[in-house]
């Protein structure tokens, strides 16, 4: 992940303020947008960062981050089913997580625990349509 060494050295033709990053190998500074952040390093290796799989806008990623916040975050409103009862996601990242679930199958697909009672580990997933999920239940 590229480290903010100073925000706002100036701005670019389209008005956007530029800001000064490091390298994880501590060698190359770069110039870039915050939000532009594709390249998450000079080449030197790899590094984790969220676009380093080149999958985050596509529906795994999608049912990646809503997984963890059905889990994660109280001010969900599934949080009472997921995290409030104690599931918890183990997967240590998205690459983890696509590894073991692989491409979504169709539009009617999402995650399914096969152990409800289980978190959402290796082993325990896989895609499922609503009609197989409601055969799933507490």
């Amino acid at each position: 992940m590229l480290k903010l060494l100073r925000e706002r050295i100036c701005k670019d033709e389209s008005g956007h303020y530029r800001h000064l990053y490091q390298c994880p190998c501590g060698k190359t500074l770069k110039l870039i947008r915050y939000w532009g952040l594709r390249n998450r390093s000079c080449g030197c290796g790899p590094h984790n960062g969220p676009h380093i799989h080149r999958k985050s806008f596509t529906p795994e990623y999608y049912s990646y981050g809503a997984m963890i916040q059905r889990c994660n975050n109280p001010k969900n409103k599934d949080y009472k089913y997921y995290g409030g009862r104690g599931i918890k996601v183990l997967f240590k990242d998205f690459k983890e997580f696509f590894a073991e679930i692989g491409s979504k199958p169709g539009t009617e697909y999402t995650v399914e625990r096969i152990n409800n009672d289980g978190n959402y580990e290796p082993g325990n997933i896989k895609w499922a349509t609503r009609l197989e999920q409601r055969h799933n239940r507490r």
